[in-house]
């Protein structure tokens, strides 16, 4: 396995403000490795990155699908804590017009009761049908397959993809009065209900506010509301699909009294 920088539109190796020159290099960087290494069968990734939600632009999608199909590797991407609409759309892949060869989900998967996984391939890959590649305890299971049914049915009965947008955009406006209040907060990247922020000692330097986070983090629990840190100074908070206006007034009025008692 070989490791390759992600995209950073904020905080990356060559300093880009830009997200279409971040996503350029990185891109850059991974066809060098491919000309250089040789027999690269895969490419696996999240193409919205679950700890701290970093979001590509358009282009970087379309250039990586073309690499891919250019040298004959698979795109296989990693939805397992982003998709079932956490991000706006069901896949997070459709908010780029691109598929990936094969798709690997879970978490939400089994609507948060039971655990379900699932590995989806596109159609031309499927020809082991024939073959009995091994069988696990807990493969298909009927239970877990109903889960998924009943998750999928869920949302679509209680229109949860509305709600999505609809209180995307409402926490968008809320943390970014905090945004402009607060020199603490470098940077805010939304994309559907998958949210972070990220606190800095100074938005020029982007010197990570290690410390403010983990005090907003054990403030915000014991009053109620839970996220991650992740990185050390990126407070990430992913809602649930049912979150409603209200409770998101609840909490960034909490994070806002957090940011009032430690850092003002």
């Amino acid at each position: 396995m070989i490791k390759v920088m992600p995209y950073n539109g904020y905080r990356n190796l060559f300093r880009c403000e830009s997200p279409e020159e971040a996503a350029g290099i990185c891109l850059d960087y991974l066809e060098y490795t491919i000309r250089h290494e040789g027999e690269i069968g895969a490419i696996l990734l999240e193409p919205i990155r679950a700890t701290d939600t970093h979001i590509p632009p358009l282009s970087y999608f379309a250039r990586l699908r073309e690499i891919c199909d250019a040298h004959g590797i698979l795109l296989i991407f990693d939805e397992i804590p982003t998709a079932l609409m956490r991000s706006g759309t069901f896949y997070v892949h459709q908010r780029y017009g691109i598929e990936p060869d094969l798709l690997v989900l879970g978490k939400g998967l089994g609507g948060g009761v039971l655990p379900q996984a699932a590995v989806l391939v596109k159609t031309k890959y499927d020809i082991a049908g024939d073959i009995s590649l091994g069988h696990y305890t807990h493969e298909k299971p009927a239970l877990g397959s109903a889960a998924i049914c009943a998750t999928i049915n869920y949302i679509d009965n209680y229109k949860l993809e509305a709600n999505c947008h609809s209180q995307s955009l409402y926490a968008e406006a809320l943390l970014q009065r905090l945004y402009e209040k607060y020199d603490c907060i470098g940077d805010i990247r939304i994309a559907g209900l998958l949210i972070t922020l990220e606190l800095v000692i100074d938005r020029k330097t982007k010197e990570k506010h290690d410390n403010l986070a983990e005090k907003l983090l054990y403030y915000c629990l014991e009053n109620g509301l839970s996220f991650k840190v992740s990185g050390g100074n990126c407070i990430t908070w992913h809602p649930p699909l049912i979150v409603s206006k209200s409770q998101l007034e609840f909490a960034v009025d909490l994070l806002e009294d957090g940011l009032k008692k430690f850092y003002c």
